[in-house]
Order: structure tokens, then C-alpha cells, then sequence
């Protein structure tokens, strides 16, 4: 599912997908009970994201969402936002005071910030990406 969730993001085009390096993420974000999967009748989804002191105070941890996936027979399900209200729960439990949430620009940007402001989240930052090297 993370390998979907890559080529779906549009990095696979920049920098090739590694699951070796992609399982550092998971087991860290494990050991910090920032990663929780979907089931039915098999994985139908996941969240991970990871927790660090704060940028401009460091007394305080606040955790971001790395990859939100959810197969796509399942996406008119709930299965999506109980993943993000069970990590949102993790996080807190793990002494984090915030939580960010990011929307691929290819997967309907409206729609997740709709669903975002339904939930309780205000925009903070908008992320911009440029290559810089190409064919590596």
C-alpha cells in the first residue's frame, strides 16, 4: 500500500520508491504508536506520521501525518477517517498538543480540506515542491 500511496503522490517520477527506506518510517512511527492499519477481510487502509518537539518551542511535541492511504474499493467507507480519528487519539496520548494533516493535490484537495474544517482543522501552510534534479 505504501508503494500505491508513492506513485499516487507523484514522487515515483523524481525519486524511485524504497521499501527499505519507507520501512524506517513505519518502524518509527510504530515506536511512537503513530501507526495504525484498516482490516477487512485483509488491509484496507493505513496512517503513520511521526512526532518532534516543536520548531519554536521545544517544551512541546506536535505530530504530522506522513501517509494516509485507504485502497480504493473502501474509500466511500468510513474506514479513512476512523484511521485519522484513531491516530489523532494516538497522538494525543503520545503528549503531542497538534496534529497536521497534508492532501495530495492529485486525490481531490477540496474535498480532504472539506472533510479537514469538518473535523477541526485550520490551515496553517500550504506545501510547494520543486525538483531541483532530475533522473537520478
Amino acid at each position: 500500500m505504501s508503494e500505491n500511496f508513492y506513485k499516487v503522490a507523484g514522487y515515483d517520477s523524481v525519486i524511485p520508491f524504497s521499501a527499505e527506506s519507507s520501512e524506517v518510517y513505519f518502524e518509527a512511527a510504530m515506536e511512537m504508536g503513530l501507526f495504525s492499519v484498516a482490516e477487512k477481510g485483509g488491509l484496507a487502509g493505513f496512517i503513520l506520521g511521526l512526532s518532534i518537539p516543536f520548531l519554536m518551542n521545544k517544551s512541546y511535541l506536535v505530530g504530522t501525518e506522513l501517509a494516509w492511504w485507504v485502497e480504493p474499493e473502501y474509500r466511500s467507507t468510513n474506514i479513512g477517517v476512523k484511521l485519522l480519528e484513531h491516530i489523532e487519539k494516538s497522538a494525543e496520548e503520545a503528549g503531542c498538543v497538534m496534529w497536521s494533516m497534508m492532501c495530495l493535490e492529485s486525490q481531490a484537495p477540496e474535498k480532504m480540506e472539506e472533510l479537514y474544517l469538518k473535523l477541526g482543522y485550520e490551515p496553517r501552510e500550504r506545501t510547494f515542491t520543486k525538483v531541483l534534479k532530475r533522473n537520478l
